[in-house]
């Protein structure tokens, strides 16, 4: 795959129903997500030249670079078809290198 850009949601959609089918047949399906770490035309500007940091966005990973954002909506997408919660990651953040390292 070729891919350099970020994936649309009409493409992420048509992935995410066959992941859909094959986790249907019982298949464990496990998907890489290939494309540039850079952040998207839309992260960097949008049309009325708003900040980023002060765009209101649905997901918090509207806002990411394209490879990690469109691995989420594809994850979003395929759990939504088959109705169930996206499941948590089996890390969850505990504390900060704050935490870690104590206050002087």
């Amino acid at each position: 795959d070729e891919h350099t850009g970020e994936y649309t949601i009409e493409q992420l959609k048509e992935i995410a129903i066959q992941i859909y089918k094959w986790r249907r047949q019982g298949l464990d399906v496990y998907a890489y997500i290939l494309n540039d770490l850079e952040p998207t035309q839309s992260v960097l500007s949008s049309p009325k030249k708003v900040p980023a940091s002060k765009m209101k966005v649905k997901d918090p990973w509207e806002k990411w670079c394209a490879m990690p954002k469109n691995a989420k909506q594809l994850e979003k997408l395929v759990y939504e078809l088959s109705n169930e919660r996206v499941p948590t990651a089996p890390k969850q953040q505990k504390s900060t290198l704050l935490n870690f390292f104590g206050k002087k």
